[in-house]
């Protein structure tokens, strides 16, 4: 058995090829992102890209930024190889990663409504809804809602020792 493994990193080509997967960029992407062609990872200090690797193959990529000095939102993009139960092996890795590596005491994510898989897996990783982003998203010319769920260090070692 082959445990999923995380390790960050800025090679931008690497990034590229995850964010603008067709089966990805449908989901991270919006009306006012462009096209996959003209997509470049922000590759900065204190944005931390960690790929999660099944074996020798690419699984997953997450993207941790700061929103202040503790609280960290997260944007997922799984393969479509992974999605399922390996999806939130993955998100594990992930996230023991930024609380291991960083100041990191809670991570948040927003999730388009019409996501519901995004949503399973946020909430099957011990987040739990916080509230609304109302019209704060534009796909298809069409404002939609978003979750805003979270997570703190404490939640998260507690739902480590459960498991």
């Amino acid at each position: 058995l082959v445990k999923m493994v995380a390790t960050v990193t800025t090679d931008a080509a690497l990034i590229r090829s995850v964010i603008t997967h067709p089966a990805v960029w449908a989901f991270v992407s919006d009306d006012m992102s462009g096209t996959p062609d003209d997509y470049e990872p922000p590759i900065t200090d204190g944005i931390h890209w960690v790929a999660i690797c099944d074996g020798d193959e690419l699984a997953a990529l997450f993207l941790f930024h700061p929103w202040n000095g503790i609280t960290y939102e997260v944007h997922t993009c799984i393969l479509p190889k992974w999605r399922g139960a390996k999806s939130r092996e993955a998100t594990a890795a992930a996230m023991a990663w930024i609380f291991t590596h960083s100041p990191c005491q809670k991570i948040v994510t927003q999730v388009a409504t019409e996501n519901a898989p995004a949503l399973r897996l946020a909430t099957d990783s011990g987040m739990t809804l916080e509230g609304m982003n109302t019209q704060s998203i534009l796909r298809n010319n069409t404002l939609h809602d978003q979750h805003i769920l979270g997570i703190t260090r404490a939640e998260w070692e507690k739902c480590q020792q459960q498991r």
